[in-house]
C-alpha cells in the first residue's frame, strides 16, 4: 500500500469536462487481479482493479473534482497492492499510465469547492481496512463557516474472506455512516466481481461490470447536519462482521473503505445557527441463520 506519487501542476482555466485515463500493462510473467488505487491530496479519485490476463484500461469523470485540482499543483498517489513470489511462479510487474483529459469549456455549476478526506492512512491518503476486529472507524472533523452544502462520497470493496460476502453467512453487509452518533446513511454495497471471476478457472476476456473501474462512489447528504454546528464526529461501521468472527472464528473478513466530505462554501454568508426539530432512523437486518443438524 506504499503510494507511487507524483506531483503536477494543472493548467488553470475552464473545463466543462474532465476524465482521468488509467492504463495498466503487465510483464515479467504472471500477476492475478490487484487493487487500483488512485488519489488526489489524499482524496479518492479512482477504486478499480487490474486485469489478470493481459493489459487493461478505463476511464472516470472526475470534473466534480475540478475545484480540487483546476489551477494547482497537486499530489497524486497511486497505489497498486502488488505481490511477487517467483516461487509460485508469481513474477509479474504493472506499469501504469495515469491521464488527466481536460475538455476546455464552461465550467459547471454548483461544484463543491473544499473537500476533506477522512480516515487517512499513514500513508496520507483516504483508506482504511474494517474487519470483525476493528468493525467501525470514527474522525472528528471541522466544517468551516459559511457550508451552507455537504455531502459524503464513500467508496467500498469487499476482501479477504468477504471478498465473495454474499455467499457467506451472514449472507448480508450494509454500510452504516453516523454524524454525532446519529444514523444518516446506509449504503447497500454492490458486489465487485474481478477478471478472474468467482472460479479462476472461468477467467474470459470481457471483464465483469465495475471491474476495473469498480462502481460509483455512493453520496450520502450531510446537508441537514449542518444545524450541529461546525464541528462534528462521523463514523463508519460494516455490519455482521462480529457475527461472521463468531461463526467462524476467523477475523479475516475484510472491507476496503475511503471517503471524502464535499463541501460548498461560501464564506461571505456564515451560517448563524440552526437546530434539528426532529430526527428519526430506524435500521432493520436478518440475522445469522442456524438450523439443528
Amino acid at each position: 500500500l506504499v503510494p507511487e506519487n507524483f506531483t503536477v501542476t494543472i493548467p488553470n482555466g475552464s473545463y466543462s469536462m474532465i476524465l482521468m485515463n488509467v492504463s495498466i500493462a503487465e510483464t515479467n510473467g504472471a500477476q492475478y487481479d490487484r487493487q487500483v488505487y488512485i488519489f488526489a491530496n489524499g482524496v479518492p479519485l479512482f477504486w478499480g482493479s487490474t486485469q489478470e490476463i493481459n493489459n487493461s484500461t478505463a476511464s472516470v469523470d472526475i470534473t466534480m473534482f475540478e475545484n480540487l485540482l483546476v489551477g494547482k499543483t497537486v499530489t497524486f498517489q497511486a497505489v497498486i497492492e502488488n505481490f511477487y513470489d517467483a516461487k509460485i511462479g508469481i513474477t509479474g510487474v504493472y506499469h501504469l499510465n495515469l491521464t488527466l483529459l481536460l475538455y476546455p469549456g464552461k465550467k459547471p455549476e454548483g461544484l463543491p469547492n473544499v473537500f476533506i478526506p477522512l480516515f487517512l492512512s499513514k500513508y496520507n491518503y483516504s483508506y482504511v481496512i474494517l474487519n470483525p476486529l476493528l468493525p467501525s472507524i470514527s474522525q472528528e472533523v471541522t466544517i468551516p463557516n459559511g457550508t451552507y452544502m455537504m455531502e459524503m462520497l464513500l467508496y467500498e470493496e469487499g476482501g479477504g474472506l468477504d471478498e465473495f460476502w454474499y455467499a457467506n453467512e451472514p449472507a448480508t453487509r450494509s454500510i452504516l455512516v453516523y454524524y454525532n452518533s446519529s444514523l444518516v446513511g446506509v449504503v447497500n454495497p454492490y458486489e465487485t466481481i474481478y477478471t478472474g471471476g468467482i472460479d479462476l478457472f472461468w477467467w474470459k476476456p470481457m471483464p465483469s461490470i465495475n471491474t476495473l473501474a469498480f462502481h460509483s462512489p455512493y453520496i450520502i447528504d450531510l446537508t441537514p447536519m449542518l444545524a450541529l454546528g461546525n464541528k462534528a464526529v462521523i463514523s463508519v461501521c460494516v455490519t455482521n462482521l462480529q457475527e461472521a468472527y463468531q461463526i467462524t472464528g476467523l477475523p479475516y473478513f475484510d472491507w476496503d473503505i475511503a471517503a471524502v466530505l464535499m463541501l460548498w462554501v461560501n464564506s461571505s454568508n456564515p451560517l448563524i445557527s440552526g437546530k434539528l426539530l426532529t430526527a428519526t432512523a430506524r435500521y432493520m437486518d436478518s440475522t445469522p441463520i442456524f438450523t439443528q443438524g
